[in-house]
């Protein structure tokens, strides 16, 4: 299913291209090639496509078209570095040429090469500055750097574009609220669900805006509904856990981060909410194994560190304690600072 929404998705380029590929000389036998490649990719036949590209290729090595054809099929059959030479290949033949412009771009972004995905995204824009898409790729890559504020810019610079594509409401509503922006945050959580009333990221979005406000029982239904629509929904059990925890309810939580932990065993932070309650409760054995169980899928996990070092102090066990303070100190993380008083 995957594949094939891949193949939808870059079969979108082809009505340009073959638009393209007619009013351009770029011999008759080659152009040709690349209309049957084309009908190839679009039936799914992806081999066969690559095979009449690479003899297009043959005969007008300058056809930049073949490789951005080329891109795309690299990109369905999962096959990113040769999709990505590709891609450039056919830029270096023509520096403005748009699809492949696009297909580079969502692979940088899919590879988490923010910096190189953002190069992209402005050149793209520069020569089609209402392309929709794009922003969303510019926005989502400022999120992963968290740049909130240049996220939220360019999300609202997309949806003047595209008012009716719900992503764009739900990821502005995302970078509101690392902004900290709850209300515009829930505003815009309601209007991605308002055009998509299936979203579970919105209605989970929501409920965590609510569940900041410690309006509980709110949360708590926009969190149903997350979970409604997308049964196992780690993230929405796991806050949850979360209200009734605030709610004084700890058996209750931890059924709930329980419960998350089945549907993501590799949550760094289950485990560490659950340390929590039973730090808590002084049971620090427990603690303890929650905590390292933490740090064993994410090493870098400052608070994880911290609350096992205070475990570690409650049990005896300085030496341990002494390490766990050490590697706060190299992150210059300021939970080493506590640690010291």
């Amino acid at each position: 299913m995957k594949n094939t929404i891949k193949i939808v998705f870059f079969c979108l380029f082809t009505v340009f291209l073959l638009h393209e590929i007619s009013s351009e000389s770029v011999g008759r036998n080659s152009k040709n090639l690349c209309r049957q490649a084309l009908a190839s990719f679009g039936r799914g036949e992806r081999e066969t496509s690559l095979k009449y590209l690479k003899e297009a290729l043959k005969q007008d090595p300058g056809c930049y078209y073949a490789y951005s054809i080329m891109g795309d099929i690299y990109y369905s059959m999962g096959k990113l570095e040769e999709s990505k030479s590709s891609y450039k290949k056919a830029l270096k033949l023509n520096c403005e040429y748009l699809p492949a412009l696009k297909g580079l771009s969502i692979i940088f972004s899919k590879q988490k090469d923010c910096n190189a995905a953002i190069k992209q995204c402005e050149s793209i824009l520069k020569l089609q500055p209402d392309h929709s898409g794009t922003y969303i790729i510019l926005g989502d890559c400022y999120l992963r750097m968290d740049m909130y504020d240049k996220a939220a810019a360019t999300y609202q610079k997309g949806i003047r574009y595209n008012s009716k594509n719900p992503k764009f409401f739900y990821n502005f509503a995302l970078a509101c609220f690392r902004l900290k922006n709850f209300e515009s945050a829930f505003i815009y959580a309601h209007k991605a669900i308002s055009l998509k009333p299936d979203y579970p990221q919105a209605y989970y979005l929501a409920g965590s805006v609510k569940f900041e406000e410690r309006d509980y029982s709110c949360a708590q239904k926009y969190l149903a509904l997350a979970i409604k629509h997308k049964p196992d929904y780690a993230d929405a059990y796991l806050v949850l856990g979360r209200i009734h925890i605030e709610m004084n309810e700890p058996d209750k939580g931890l059924l709930l981060f329980a419960k998350a932990s089945q549907i993501d065993p590799s949550n760094p932070i289950i485990y560490y909410e659950q340390g929590v309650i039973h730090y808590k409760n002084k049971n620090y054995a427990s603690a303890r194994e929650y905590f390292e169980k933490s740090l064993k899928f994410n090493g870098e996990f400052a608070p994880a560190h911290w609350k096992l070092a205070k475990t570690y102090i409650a049990l005896g066990e300085n030496e341990k304690a002494q390490n766990e303070y050490d590697i706060l100190k190299k992150m210059n993380n300021v939970f080493a600072d506590d640690l010291e008083s």
